[in-house]
């Protein structure tokens, strides 16, 4: 494991806060593992803490891959430059993007149907709050309102001065 030289200066002159990279090794292939404030890498520990990430490297990026976490491409790179196989690897990158995408279009699809049920509830519906209950505007009309979750609540409104309680 290696520290380089300073990366990244802080911007308020505050040198704690100046970033280096630590750099790891394996054979002959050099990779920054991340970077890491000044403050951070003088930490009690944190040295010994980031050789060992270094020495666990590979080891951590397999089982990480099997548990489906994201795979950065510079490991699979670092893998590559090893002689190492990166099948396993690639797939769990391309798994994790592909079910962040789906993740992305279920939450769009939600936030889509939760715009259309506020929509339809704002033009369907003309109730209007009155003390404890809920009363109409004069007319007796039964109003559907779908919560986002799905539940449909359903109100009979009776002319005014003729309130139902809720």
């Amino acid at each position: 494991m290696y520290i380089s030289p300073l990366s990244r200066k802080n911007e308020y002159g505050n040198e704690d806060d100046d970033c280096f990279h630590v750099v790891c090794r394996i054979e002959n292939v050099y990779f920054s593992s991340g970077q890491y404030s000044r403050r951070f890498l003088k930490g009690e520990g944190c040295r010994e803490e980031a050789a060992t990430y270094c020495r666990n490297w590979i080891a951590d990026t397999l089982q990480s891959a099997e548990r489906g976490a994201f795979v950065n491409l510079i490991s699979v790179r670092v893998f590559e430059a090893l002689g190492l196989d990166t099948p396993s690897l690639v797939q769990a990158r391309e798994e994790y993007k592909r079910i962040q995408e789906q993740k992305r279009r279920e939450q769009k699809e939600k936030e889509a149907k939760s715009a259309e049920c506020r929509k339809s509830n704002i033009s369907g519906c003309s109730m209007n709050r009155n003390g404890n209950s809920w009363t109409g505007n004069g007319l007796r009309e039964k109003c559907s309102l779908k919560s986002p979750e799905g539940t449909v609540l359903t109100s009979i409104s009776e002319p005014k001065g003729h309130s139902i309680g809720m």
